[in-house]
């Protein structure tokens, strides 16, 4: 990728591509290394939190697979519909709490140091998905949004056309 001279307007466009490419991507094209970072920090993150509270994996499908979501969800469920029962929803959550993965307490030497939680399994999957997008809207307002550097670039340009007629006489 070329250099962009300081005048050179950006392309929004490509920045929000690279941005869903790789979040932060589209920040480091937008001169704006910090914050790309903090981007692809934060999504990593969060596929470490899914990941860790996924254990243990069989395949990919198990990063994805919500089992305690679907339960409550299903516990909520009554002949008229669906009806939020707060006695059922806790009940649920405690079966739930309470219930070990035996998978990982089978084999003495490949126990996990902490129980795998699926609140922070679903907390996670958000972040990662809101940081992404909130990434790629970043990258594709660009020039036009929070990037301070392109707007003190833009005020300086309508300046100068602005006072263009003052220099000249």
């Amino acid at each position: 990728m070329a250099l962009h001279k300081q005048n050179q307007p950006i392309n929004s466009f490509l920045a929000a591509f690279l941005s869903l490419l790789l979040p932060g991507l589209g920040q480091v094209y937008l001169r704006t290394p910090a914050k790309g970072f903090l981007y692809f920090l934060g999504v990593s993150l969060g596929a470490l939190l899914v990941y860790l509270n996924s254990l243990p994996l069989t395949s990919w499908r198990d990063l994805i697979r919500f089992d305690e979501a679907h339960t409550i969800i299903e516990s909520q469920k009554s002949e008229e519909g669906f009806n939020i029962d707060l006695d059922k929803l806790k009940q649920t959550a405690e079966k739930i709490e309470q219930k070990p993965h035996q998978e990982l307490f089978e084999h003495e030497e490949q126990k996990l140091m902490y129980k795998p939680n699926w609140i922070i399994k679903i907390t996670g999957f958000l972040q990662v998905v809101l940081i992404w997008v909130w990434s790629i809207s970043d990258g594709w307002s660009g020039e036009r949004g929070t990037n301070m550097t392109a707007f003190k670039r833009r005020l300086k340009a309508q300046d100068e056309r602005y006072h263009k007629d003052e220099k000249e006489q």
